[in-house]
């Protein structure tokens, strides 16, 4: 499979869709509590997306959360930088993007 990467996303700069959309799918199908890398990878994206949206203290509790499940969830980390005020979600990103990832 190729991915082609680039600026324009769907869900571009939609924190609080992502973050609802996330919340209902753990919600919904408690399974993935089984699972603890894809557990802290939703959890990872959530703090990111709450970092992304400017809340700080948010982002800092699912990224914890996201740590505890699994120690070497990135998006975690990415997440506790943007809880750092200065840091823009879109530098991240692009670094991140560089790197041929997504959050």
């Amino acid at each position: 499979m190729r991915v082609h990467w680039h600026r324009a996303s769907f869900f571009g700069g939609r924190w609080d869709t992502i973050v609802q959309a996330l919340t209902y799918l753990l919600q919904r199908y408690p399974e993935f509590r089984d699972d603890a890398v894809g557990l802290s990878r939703i959890y990872g994206q959530i703090a990111f997306a709450h970092g992304a949206a400017g809340r700080g203290r948010d982002a800092r509790r699912w990224a914890f959360r996201a740590l505890g499940a699994h120690a070497g969830q990135p998006r975690a980390y990415a997440a506790l930088l943007l809880s750092v005020p200065g840091i823009r979600a879109e530098h991240v990103l692009h670094l991140a993007q560089l790197a041929g990832r997504g959050i």
